[in-house]
């Protein structure tokens, strides 16, 4: 009896082992048509939950076993699905997608919704508006174009700066401070 278990506790040992030594780091890089980083594309194993973020630069790292697929996706380009080489390097090159994305708006999760269906509202102030404008503070520039927005003008000088209230000073959590997303 204590030989049939230690006989079946090497052979699931083995087993083990041999799967766990097919799962390789796999190190790759995403880039547009031109060759430029697409960053913080995402990287996921086609059936599982498992996924990573490229970096600012494209470069991402994922543990894979050669023969799964992998899907590269990010927003603006279509999704592309890539079999796990055998080697340790991956390059992938992401298509920009056409498709405009004029009626919707990413969410926080990064789920893309249609501007009506989403609970809550948005607004958006676009690069020329704020280029026309000649105040020097970026942040004084929102004034009047956003709104619910209050500018609280700090001091003067060099080291002055203005604080941003969104919607009033009450809040459940106790910040009101707004999220300014820059897509530069």
């Amino acid at each position: 009896m204590k030989r049939g278990l230690l006989l079946a506790g090497i052979l699931m040992l083995a087993v083990f082992s041999a799967a766990w030594a097919q799962q390789r780091k796999i190190n790759g890089r995403v880039t547009d048509n031109k060759g430029n980083p697409v960053p913080v594309a995402t990287v996921q194993i086609v059936g599982t939950t498992t996924g990573t973020t490229a970096d600012a630069e494209g470069n991402f790292t994922i543990t894979a076993t050669p023969g799964q697929t992998l899907e590269i996706s990010s927003i603006g380009f279509i999704k592309k699905e890539v079999k796990v080489p055998d080697a340790s390097t991956l390059d992938v090159v992401l298509q920009p997608n056409t498709n405009t994305l004029n009626e919707m708006v990413v969410t926080a999760l990064g789920i893309k919704r249609e501007k009506r269906a989403i609970g809550y509202s948005t607004q958006e102030v676009s690069g020329e508006t704020l280029s026309a404008l000649k105040e020097p503070n970026l942040v004084n520039d929102l004034t009047g174009k956003v709104a619910g927005l209050q500018i609280v003008r700090g001091g003067g000088g060099i080291t002055g700066s203005s604080k941003i209230v969104l919607r009033g000073y009450n809040s459940l959590t106790g910040s009101n401070q707004p999220l300014i997303v820059v897509d530069g």
